[in-house]
């Protein structure tokens, strides 16, 4: 199973070792892709 290859920034850094925080993480593409249609199709100002 690869898992890297759902994760963007391991395409141009094949060697990277990444270790998860509390205060952040890489997203999955699949993620990225959602965040990315909500925040162009769904987001608004709460007061319009």
């Amino acid at each position: 199973m690869d898992i890297k290859k759902d994760f963007p920034i391991f395409q141009n850094n094949k060697d990277l070792i990444f270790f998860d925080s509390t205060s952040s993480t890489q997203k999955p593409s699949y993620v990225i892709d959602g965040i990315k249609d909500y925040l162009e199709n769904s987001y608004s100002n709460i007061h319009r």
